[in-house]
């Protein structure tokens, strides 16, 4: 009986050991175990492959290799790596790389296009191939002239063409003010990253004058004296005297408030849109000049000084006492007074200039007589005693006119294709009056009772009232059926 038991026992023993040694482990999926041999292969991601356990038996699986290809996309959206089997072939990836500014040409190994029918033997990158985008800068002159282009590539900057566009009318001027993409001007430091047009911009009815520093005296004139240097900026100067239209849009007269018909115009002295604005005073002339800057979104150029800080607003203006600043039920603004106004003329707090401003503003004496001269660049060597000739009749309206003011543009332009620099209305400048020494700055002097006007008018007999060298002076609240004005712009 011991024997049967001991035989049973060794039979159950057997038996686990057999079974132990002889079937798979569910759980090691892959491992094999018994008889000496391997099939085992373990991919790897590092690139080549790893084969598990070697030998020779009764299993017929021979060892697979497996490798890694690794998609480098030099600086584009990022491919997965694939593990690919020895002998089979790499999976296209199904959406191509992109790049910003590049366009995708394929992928690429060892310089040449891969063929993804290649079984691959061994790790390797396969890389993508861009090309550098390339954009068009269109340049409209807007002239009815010719539109040129350039081809940049993406992170370039455009050129700026080397000449400047024209642009001429009907006795009409145009100061080319740049290249503008939009309602901006463009920067040419900017890096292109698309398609683009840029369109010149023009200011219509000015003319663009460049400044240039005047030593010494110069014939017959007051301003350009012995050892006085005056240095003219570059600026955009219109080429007529400001209408009654373009007054209109901002001010209205004193003499529609006070139904008073000598304080405003009247067809017995010239009515009508195209007629210089006259019965204007310095002041006026002043706050249109704000007013219109504002409206077109430039830098105003005058300011007072309230409570220490240097302010533009003509509303603010309005608000000190003793500035005489009223406006109408249309908000059409005008100065209230037929007298001085010692808070606007006070030369610590009242209005003054901020010539780096863009906005308009009246020109200087000396900037006046430089642009009646024909300066550019200069004054030119041959000089006119009026604004573009030496015969008077030929370019300004003075006792000639019927005893009234004319529509603007209709005598001859001096030489920069400005108009009535000569006659028609007596023009208003920046300056205070007063004597010119080699010491007076370029803006005139510091103070005074009256400021200057240059030009003469259709009210002057006297030819000489009308010529280049001719200055005069009224108080800045006087105004008069034969003083009007002009504006400037900076342009540097």
């Amino acid at each position: 009986m011991r024997k049967i038991l001991r035989w049973i026992s060794i039979l159950v023993t057997l038996m686990l050991v057999l079974s132990l040694v002889g079937c798979p482990d569910p759980n090691n999926e892959g491992t094999m175990s018994g008889g000496g041999e391997s099939g085992v292969v373990t991919p790897t991601g590092g690139g080549g492959s790893t084969t598990s356990g070697s030998g020779s038996g009764g299993n017929n699986n021979p060892a697979v290799t497996y490798y890694t290809v690794t998609f480098n996309t030099d600086g584009g959206s990022t491919v997965e790596s694939q593990t690919v089997a020895s002998g089979g072939t790499v999976t296209r990836p199904a959406t191509d790389p992109t790049k910003t500014g590049y366009s995708f040409l394929g992928w690429y190994y060892n310089g040449s296009p891969y063929d993804f029918s290649t079984t691959v033997t061994g790790t390797m990158e396969i890389t993508a191939q861009w090309q550098i985008n390339t954009y068009t800068v269109t340049f409209n002159p807007d002239n009815d002239g010719q539109t040129n282009s350039q081809t940049v590539e993406y992170g370039s900057t455009a050129t700026r063409p080397t000449t400047n566009p024209t642009k001429t009318g009907n006795r009409t001027s145009y100061a080319f003010l740049g290249w503008y993409n939009g309602n901006n001007l463009y920067d040419f430091s900017a890096l292109v990253t698309g398609n683009l047009t840029l369109t010149a911009m023009w200011l219509e009815g000015f003319v663009k004058v460049n400044g240039a520093t005047v030593s010494g005296s110069v014939s017959s004139s007051s301003v350009f004296i012995a050892n006085r240097s005056v240095t003219i900026p570059t600026m955009y100067v219109c080429d007529h005297e400001v209408t009654q239209a373009e007054y209109g849009e901002y001010m209205t007269w004193y003499g529609d408030v006070t139904s008073n018909n000598n304080y405003k115009p009247v067809s017995n002295y010239g009515l009508g849109n195209n007629y210089p604005a006259y019965q204007v005073n310095w002041y006026e002339a002043v706050i249109y000049c704000n007013l219109r800057s504002e409206a077109e979104h430039l830098t105003p150029a005058y300011y007072m000084t309230i409570n220490g800080e240097q302010v533009t607003s003509i509303d603010a203006w309005a608000s000190v006492s003793g500035t005489n600043i009223n406006k109408n039920a249309s908000n059409k603004y005008y100065y209230n007074s037929t007298s001085n106004s010692s808070a606007l003329n006070d030369t610590t707090t009242g209005i003054k200039c901020d010539f780096t401003a863009n906005g308009y503003r009246l020109p200087t004496e000396a900037e006046w007589e430089y642009i009646a001269r024909g300066g550019n660049n200069g004054i030119p060597s041959t000089q006119y005693t009026y604004s573009g000739s030496n015969t008077i009749g030929d370019v300004a309206w003075y006792g000639n006119s019927n005893d009234k003011t004319h529509e603007v543009k209709q005598k001859s332009a001096n030489t920069l294709g400005i108009y009535d620099m000569s006659g028609n209305v007596w023009e208003w400048c920046y300056d205070w009056y007063g004597s010119i020494s080699a010491s007076t700055p370029a803006t005139g002097a510091a103070s005074g009772s009256g400021r200057v006007l240059c030009g003469g008018s259709w009210y002057n007999v006297d030819a000489s009232s009308c010529a280049v060298t001719c200055r005069s002076s009224y108080y800045p609240y006087l105004r008069y059926n034969y003083s009007g004005f002009r504006v400037f712009r900076s342009a540097d």
